[in-house]
């Protein structure tokens, strides 16, 4: 696991190497746009030649909660 991974736009808050590939981790309090703000930003292309899935993953916390309300996942690769 590696948080805060940077890559040339920005950083992913989470990124996690497991046997299904890579999972690129976005966490927002009450923001429906994180998975957006993944994908315009290129946060998995560091990950892309690796010949691995790579996955994206977004979730959603309540700010009154403060548990995750909703997620998102893509395979982009």
């Amino acid at each position: 696991m590696v948080t805060e991974d940077i890559c040339s736009w920005g950083r992913a808050e989470l990124a996690v190497r497991h046997a299904a590939g890579e999972c690129l981790f976005e966490f927002k309090v009450a923001e429906r746009a994180a998975l957006a703000q993944v994908r315009a930003k290129g946060y998995a292309e560091k990950y892309l030649g690796g010949g691995r899935p790579v996955h994206l993953v977004w979730v959603e916390f309540s700010s009154d909660s403060r548990n995750v309300e909703r997620f998102e996942a893509e395979r982009v690769h």
